[in-house]
């Protein structure tokens, strides 16, 4: 069987899950005094020993809820609760999920948001019919949640219940609730800790980093980490990069707004190259902050830089891809990530990648395979909903100048690490053999 090994990470989470249930089934007085159970994990995942001695653990949120578990055959596996969104980070992982799966296990669905047609629409024919499977009728033996927990209308539910929002009980000891969760920055809001303490048996979070924010936001269920999930069918099938162009293109692709800092991408490109013709700044962004896009213009027009180029609003997924094509070097010096999804998938294409060297993004800077700049300078994070939210790191205008420049003039160096990224991204057997 061959699997992306994005998918197979994707998989790899609802085997956990599902292999929780199936050990409290077989063994439940062992929950009562906290015993670790044993969950497989296969060759070659990624996985580290931290993240497995706590997804080891992770029947200790029977043990805090007191909640007595008596399994009951529902027919269905899982259900999903999440929204459909292609181009979103949460709403895409949805659907990968369901895809990856949905040959192996019987699956619902749960909407978090109102469906949107022309998503749905995008969608193969056994997907639909997936989401088109109410998780409310058909609930699964193990239910992951995939939005943010402030996202949920409370609408006229009372402030203390979580669950009767999406129209579900709020206990069922038929079914263990699992928070796939992120956040860009160094602590999560209040009450999201409040709703993930009391509503759910566990937290899992894409990186390393995020341990460390949600615990010392005062999360007290059990948190473990499994790396992001990308389906990278597409990116792996396309050809390699193997040359530069010219002009000679950098990138961002991210959405226009302060977290993810192309205004001060464009001061540090034009430090580094001014007007020369023979380098460009490609910006593309589906949505923007009007503030913030206003402020980003403004700062081209007031230098008069003629080597920037701008494509705003949606695209599908074809030119998505073909996007990554056109361009030599992808940009992601954002303030906070808690996915780094376009990286990796610039990776997969052997696209050299500059990224800030923060929150979940420190993940692959370790891997030396990227131009890691330094993002040491803190400031107050900000995100349009209420709380405090702590810090997030920007870079200095001077790191990204030399980071923009060495890439320039070393291109085919990180061409080299951008042959060996797409290399680790290659399809792999579940016993973590790689395809030849």
């Amino acid at each position: 069987m061959e699997v992306s090994l994005g998918r197979m990470v994707c998989a790899g989470m609802v085997i956990l899950s599902l292999s929780l249930i199936f050990d409290l089934e077989a063994a439940p007085q062992q929950r009562g005094n906290g015993a670790s159970l044993e969950l497989p994990v296969s060759k070659g995942s990624t996985v580290a020993s931290p993240e497995l001695e706590r997804s080891k653990r992770l029947t200790r949120s029977m043990v805090c809820k007191e909640k007595k578990v008596q399994m009951t055959d529902t027919g269905y596996d899982l259900t999903i609760a999440g929204f459909i969104a292609l181009a979103d980070g949460l709403g895409k992982q949805s659907v990968e999920l369901i895809e990856s799966l949905q040959d192996a296990y019987l699956i619902s669905f749960l909407y978090t948001r109102p469906p949107n047609a022309d998503e749905l629409h995008q969608l193969s024919r056994s997907a639909r019919k997936v989401v088109e499977t109410s998780g409310v009728q058909n609930p699964g033996k193990v239910l992951l949640f995939f939005d943010a927990v402030h996202a949920i209308p409370k609408d006229e539910v009372p402030t203390d219940m979580f669950w009767p929002r999406l129209g579900i009980q709020e206990e069922d000891d038929n079914q263990i609730r699992i928070a796939y969760s992120m956040f860009e920055s160094s602590r999560i809001a209040k009450n999201w800790v409040h709703d993930l303490n009391d509503h759910f048996d566990a937290v899992v979070v894409p990186d390393e980093f995020l341990v460390e924010v949600y615990k010392n936001s005062g999360v007290k269920t059990p948190i473990f980490v499994l790396p992001l999930g990308v389906d990278l069918t597409a990116f792996l099938q396309a050809p390699l990069k193997k040359s530069k162009k010219h002009p000679f293109v950098f990138a961002s692709f991210g959405t226009c707004d302060c977290r993810k800092n192309q205004l001060l991408l464009v001061r540090s490109f034009y430090k580094a190259f001014g007007n020369n013709p023979n380098v460009l700044l490609k910006l593309c962004w589906r949505h923007a902050s009007p503030d913030y896009r206003n402020a980003v213009l403004a700062e081209i027009a007031a230098k008069n830089m003629k080597n920037v180029r701008i494509e705003e609003g949606p695209i599908d997924k074809n030119t998505y891809l073909h996007r990554f094509s056109s361009i030599d070097c992808l940009v992601n010096i954002t303030l906070g990530e808690g996915f780094s999804i376009q990286p990796r998938e610039a990776m997969a294409l052997g696209i050299p990648v500059i990224v800030s060297n923060n929150t979940a993004q420190t993940t692959i800077c370790s891997s030396g395979l990227v131009e890691a700049v330094p993002a040491t300078i803190e400031q107050a994070a900000h995100f349009p909903f209420p709380g405090s939210f702590g810090v997030q790191y920007a870079c200095s205008v001077g790191d990204v100048v030399l980071s923009l420049r060495r890439m320039y003039k070393h291109y085919e160096d990180y061409l080299e690490f951008g042959q060996i990224a797409a290399q680790l991204t290659m399809p792999q057997a579940l016993d973590g053999r790689p395809f030849v």
